[in-house]
């Protein structure tokens, strides 16, 4: 759903961005393939939690609320020219083409949206069949008592209750939380989540005085990513953070949530 993707051009891929000005660039929306996959399967409820959570609480990170509502709609529908309308009426900019990587309103204010706001995960856990099945049964049992027709006299037969066996809701597992430095246990740190575009949220342990470079690291190291293979913008209270920044410097507070986009070079 939705009206934006997931594979980057060769030429999105290898873009700095850490040199990328959005401001002097506007592409027109264009459609690609999302594609992400959640920590733990997710159904049609729990998707739809986790999107409205993200819209009701973004503008209280940066940006218009007015420009939001009308974002998601933009990102919810399946016409590309009624997506595109929409941004035009409200004067954004979106220097990929994509709502997914992010657009800007005319006073600077930076709008991103994270991935599953557009699609559903690869793991996604569709309704069963089988409620169908049971449905039918169900109804077609007029709540009379059935005879046993074998002997003399008729005998109640006793009541069988058929009940749907679906697979459970998934339980949320607990998020993975990549080896600290025995350095950081030494002189303590704090814990910080990182969440990336995708919604995945990361857990990392980080001393005062670690930079945003260091966070990238511990990030890439819980993903198994090659650190020179990507390009990590962070954001904090909608706010672009300097990579060489430390966590001092940013005034992220314990269990503070750093919001990370990350591009493939």
């Amino acid at each position: 759903m939705g009206c934006c993707s997931s594979q980057l051009l060769d030429n999105e891929a290898n873009q700095d961005l850490d040199n990328f000005v959005p401001t002097g660039g506007n592409k027109p929306l264009r459609k690609k393939s999302l594609s992400w996959t959640a920590d733990a399967p997710l159904n049609f409820e729990q998707l739809k939690a986790k999107r409205d959570e993200f819209w009701e609480t973004a503008p209280t990170y940066e940006g218009r609320r007015e420009i939001w509502e009308r974002l998601r709609t933009a990102c919810e529908t399946e016409d590309l020219t009624q997506a595109q309308s929409i941004v035009d009426s409200l004067r954004l900019s979106v220097p990929t083409g994509h709502l997914s990587d992010g657009c800007y309103d005319e006073l600077g204010n930076c709008y991103i949206i994270p991935v599953y706001c557009f699609t559903e995960p690869t793991n996604f856990v569709r309704p069963s069949s089988d409620s169908t099945i049971k449905h039918s049964i169900t109804d077609s049992n007029p709540g009379y008592e059935l005879l046993d027709k074998k002997g003399p006299y008729s005998t109640p037969i006793p009541t069988i209750t058929i009940t749907e066996h679906t697979e459970s809701e998934p339980k949320e597992e607990p998020l993975y939380v990549p080896p600290t430095s025995t350095s950081s246990a030494k002189n303590g740190g704090e814990e910080l989540v990182v969440r990336l575009s995708t919604g995945k949220d990361i857990r990392v342990k980080a001393h005062p005085t670690d930079t945003m470079e260091v966070i990238k690291q511990r990030v890439c190291s819980a993903e198994q990513i090659e650190p020179s293979t990507v390009n990590v913008r962070f954001f904090y209270m909608g706010k672009i953070l300097d990579i060489n920044a430390t966590i001092a410097d940013t005034k992220v507070p314990t269990g503070g949530v750093i919001q990370a986009l990350v591009v493939l070079i």
